[in-house]
């Protein structure tokens, strides 16, 4: 498994016409060390989704979820934009900012996501719902979960130039 940090970011915009621009990043992301894979604590929420369960202590083991409060996960949840942002940073291993994140007045240094957003924001993979909000706890959106996905993914494949993306995961 890969497990780049992203250097430089990528940009994108969206015109009236809903037509956007991506422009990517000056230099490839780097490798950087596989997450620790030691449990602390498992889940004892799963029975309802014993399909998951798998996947969940996977995620789990590689530290990229860590439930809300000891043994629980509660998997039936709605997950925040500032949870997803966190699974995906932690997720892919991008573990650094480049000192270019923008400040969101919602996700002030205290903010237990305020690591992940910075670090996202700067690599150009999440905008705020506004310009000076990130709306860290509110739902996240499929469209908003697809644009981040796919933002993330444009790093990914400069990472791998022509490998294709399904060859890596």
């Amino acid at each position: 498994t890969l497990y780049p940090t992203i250097s430089g970011g990528i940009t994108s915009s969206v015109s009236k016409g809903n037509s956007s621009t991506v422009s990517m990043p000056s230099s490839p992301p780097t490798a950087i060390s596989t997450p620790s894979t030691s449990v602390t604590v498992a889940f004892n929420d799963l029975a309802d989704v014993e399909w998951a369960k798998e996947a969940i202590d996977y995620l789990l083991d590689k530290k990229v979820v860590n439930g809300k409060e000891t043994g629980k996960f509660y998997p039936n949840d709605n997950v925040t934009r500032a949870e997803f942002v966190k699974m995906l940073m932690l997720g892919y291993g991008v573990t650094s900012d480049d000192g270019k994140s923008k400040a969101f007045s919602d996700v002030p240094s205290s903010h237990w996501a305020h690591e992940y957003v910075n670090i996202a924001s700067s690599r150009g993979l999440v905008n705020g719902i506004s310009e000076t909000e990130f709306g860290a706890d509110s739902y996240i959106t499929r469209e908003d979960m697809a644009v981040m996905g796919y933002r993330l993914l444009i790093c990914f494949s400069e990472f791998i130039g022509e490998q294709s993306i399904e060859n890596v995961f």
